[in-house]
């Protein structure tokens, strides 16, 4: 029968063994059950397959196998148990599926007997996770098993995900909405000096913030200013302005005397020597003119020059003395004057001229001193601009002197401008003072020697028919041959004229620039003592020619 078997020599049939079966008739053996299939009876006719949550990988099995922790068996018949995936776990045996991991659980592993708790900074808001989420930026899980995220509040932030708690705000920087994953700095003009903060404080007058994510506000430096809030950058003090002190809310006018040439001054300077600032809140000096000077700093006038000075540049820091044979008589003058002819300024610095004293005289200009007259020439008067030569008869031997010596008796001058007198030559003589020429000694009359004021008459017994002799003959002589004698003349007259000529050997010398005296004019002269008139010209004995 099904379910039986019989063996030779088929004497009775015997039943099929548990985990066997025969499902035919007139066999002789039975057949094993199959893998996913077992008989725990005897003399079974069909196999009986492993119901779910078991398994049975053998033939010929009387029982099937439960599936073990970490793995199901979904259907009957099977010959293999399923492990559970990853996120699902199943901690009993014989069970036909696997359990998703719960909320703020997850499951890593395939097979797994258990699920795992999310840690803080993760979180599991559906069933089945394999891994925990991670917080997001801006969120946070503080707890272990959750389910949800946090928010980080305003004043934090959190840039990182998978995070248990969030970041307070730094100092310079802020956060005003919920969430944020990152923390703002705070903006030019605004600094904020605490942590957490929801926003920035704005600079105040005096201070500015010239960058971003500042925690603090900068005072002004020296030379700037700020009088709003919220301030990037301070305003420069302006020219003719400074600002001395950080942290200034306005700017200070510079004084009279003191500038500010260019913005952003801290301090004033003063104007420079030779240099003047008039005027409160100025931005540039001013030079002083010529004719004006300023030795000092910080001035608001200008010097004039003082008489006996002058300044011929701008920006001159002094005045300069006018130069010997120059003045200045009045002030604030840009050059000197030249002392006029006739007049002169000895020292530096005058603000007068002198006239030239009588013996001096100065023909040109700008002279510090006089000339004095020369040998042969005189200046009788005050200011004078040339010399005047000694006229005929008149000398001086010495200079810087304010008129001329008349010549003595028994001399001449002959030429004008003569700085000696010539004596007169024997046989001539002069009695008289002043006078231009001698005159020859008469007939039996004799001038022995030269520079005689007087002639004299032979003596008895010799006698001279000659006019100019400066001897007698005796009349014993006087028979001689007329060659002699007419001989003798000649030698007498050749040593007058040498003697003559010597006293004129020096040539009188050139005027400078002379002065004559008006046409018609006489000069008078003191006649010299005991001096008597001269004789008049009928009476007055010949002169030599001088030629």
């Amino acid at each position: 029968d099904p379910g039986y078997y019989a063996s030779i020599p088929f004497l009775h049939q015997t039943p099929c063994d548990v985990g066997q079966y025969q499902n035919a008739s007139g066999q002789s053996s039975c057949h094993p059950t199959p893998i996913g299939h077992y008989n725990n009876l005897t003399g079974s006719t069909s196999p009986i397959p492993c119901s779910p949550g078991y398994f049975q990988s053998s033939e010929g099995q009387d029982n099937c196998i439960a599936s073990q922790a970490g793995y199901y068996v979904p259907s009957e018949g099977q010959s293999v148990q399923t492990i559970c995936e990853a996120g699902t776990f199943q901690p009993g045996t014989g069970m036909t599926l696997c359990w998703r991991a719960n909320l703020g659980n997850h499951v890593t592993q395939e097979g797994a007997t258990q699920q795992t708790d999310c840690q803080p900074g993760t979180y599991a808001d559906v069933r089945g996770l394999v891994e925990c989420k991670e917080a997001d930026p801006g969120y946070f899980v503080s707890t272990n098993l959750s389910a949800t995220q946090s928010t980080c509040l305003p004043g934090e932030y959190q840039p990182l995900s998978g995070q248990d708690s969030c970041l307070m705000t730094d100092i310079g920087h802020y956060n005003s909405n919920p969430g944020s994953s990152d923390m703002v700095p705070c903006e030019q003009g605004y600094f904020e000096d605490q942590m957490g903060s929801t926003s920035c404080n704005p600079s105040e007058p005096g201070y500015h913030v010239p960058s971003t994510g500042s925690s603090t506000q900068t005072e002004c430096p020296v030379g700037t200013y700020s009088t709003e809030n919220a301030i990037i950058t301070c305003t420069d003090a302006s020219p003719g302005y400074y600002v001395p002190e950080i942290g200034s809310t306005a700017q200070l006018e510079c004084l009279a005397g003191t500038y500010t040439a260019e913005a952003g001054a801290s301090s004033c300077t003063d104007a420079d020597p030779g240099y003047i600032v008039r005027f409160d809140g100025s931005s540039q000096q001013e030079e002083c003119t010529a004719g004006s000077y300023q030795s000092a700093s910080g001035s608001t006038d200008c010097i004039a020059a003082s008489p006996g000075n002058f300044v011929s540049e701008n920006a001159a820091t002094g005045q300069t003395e006018c130069l010997p044979g120059t003045y200045q008589w009045d002030t604030g003058q840009t050059d000197c004057l030249d002392s006029p002819a006739g007049q002169y300024s000895a020292e530096a610095g005058s603000s007068t001229v002198e006239n030239c004293d009588p013996g001096t005289y100065q023909p040109d200009t700008g002279q510090s001193s006089c000339i004095e007259a020369e040998e042969g020439h005189f200046v009788d008067g005050f200011g004078a601009t040339e010399q005047v030569p000694c006229e005929v008869g008149s000398f001086q031997s010495l200079t810087g002197q304010s008129n001329c010596q008349q010549t003595d008796p028994g001399y001449t001058v002959s030429s004008v401008g003569s700085s000696e007198q010539t004596p007169c030559s024997p046989g001539t003589y002069q009695p008289l003072f002043g006078k231009e020429s001698c005159i020859l000694a008469s007939a039996d009359y004799f001038v022995e020697s030269a520079g005689s004021s007087q002639q004299t008459s032979c003596p008895s017994g010799e006698s001279q028919p000659e006019e100019g002799q400066s001897s007698c003959i005796s009349d014993g002589e006087s028979d001689l041959p007329i060659f002699a004698i007419a001989g003798a003349a000649i030698v007498v007259l050749a040593i007058g004229g040498f003697l003559m000529t010597q006293g004129k050997s020096k040539p009188a010398p050139k005027a400078k620039r002379g002065r004559r005296p008006p046409e018609g004019a006489k000069r008078r002269r003191k006649r010299p003592k005991g001096a008597s008139k001269p004789k008049s010209r009928e009476t007055t004995p010949k002169k030599i020619d001088e030629e």
